[in-house]
């Protein structure tokens, strides 16, 4: 199985040149942000898994989560006999969601079916922590293990680092509506990362204030993908 190298920062942090060098490396591949595709199949793992474990495996709760104006008698002949076509989302065709899940995991795997023993990927819209929380879905699947990166940066060079990307006539020293925006979002992305991180094993996560052509935080960062 493959080690799965996830890292998470807020734009402007110096991610895209680490993984650059990082896949320089035999043995190690890691991709960008794809536009936050991947990060939208993995909610989409989550939330189908979080539908199999309460009103699949827990078919009780069918019962408990029903509507008034359906009959029990109703929802127990659908958990005796198999019939799901009451139109509500808590009595759908079990069978094909259950299937579909399978087929969202399987996809999420196989997007990382290279050769190299270390996959992984970067992203930076973390600004909505339920983005985070669906991570956590990947936990499930088969990986070796999971591991994180937090790169570091002042908050107010990345938001002009971010303001003078997207508006390069401009300067970002005149505190325009834009840059302040910029430095709102990162901040929350910061917040929201930070408190994720908190509850994730010391030894699966690494942190590091990340200067693009220095050796010193990259030797680190590689040394701690490597240790198993």
């Amino acid at each position: 199985m493959k080690t799965l190298l996830i890292i998470i920062s807020a734009g402007r942090c110096g991610s895209t040149n680490l993984i650059n060098r990082l896949n320089k490396n035999e043995g190690i591949n890691i991709y960008g942000e794809n536009y936050g595709a991947l990060l939208d199949l993995i909610k989409s793992a989550n939330w189908f898994s979080m539908y199999k474990t309460r009103f699949i495996n827990q078919p009780h709760m069918r019962l408990k989560t029903r509507l008034s104006s359906i009959e029990e008698e109703q929802i127990y002949s659908q958990v005796n006999d198999g019939k799901k076509w009451i139109g509500n989302e808590f009595y759908n065709n079990h069978e094909i969601l259950e299937d579909t899940l399978n087929v969202l995991n399987k996809l999420i795997v196989d997007f990382f079916k290279v050769d190299e023993p270390i996959v992984g990927f970067k992203e930076i819209r973390w600004q909505y922590y339920q983005n985070l929380n669906w991570l956590k879905h990947l936990e499930t699947l088969p990986f070796k293990e999971i591991k994180y990166i937090k790169l570091n940066r002042n908050i107010e060079d990345q938001a002009r680092s971010m303001y003078t990307s997207f508006n390069p006539k401009n300067s970002a020293e005149d505190i325009p509506t834009k840059y302040v925006d910029y430095l709102k979002r990162i901040t929350e992305c910061e917040n929201n990362i930070n408190k994720f991180l908190k509850d994730i094993d010391p030894s699966k996560k690494y942190e590091c204030n990340y200067v693009e052509e220095s050796d010193l935080q990259y030797n680190k960062i590689l040394e701690f993908i490597k240790n198993d």
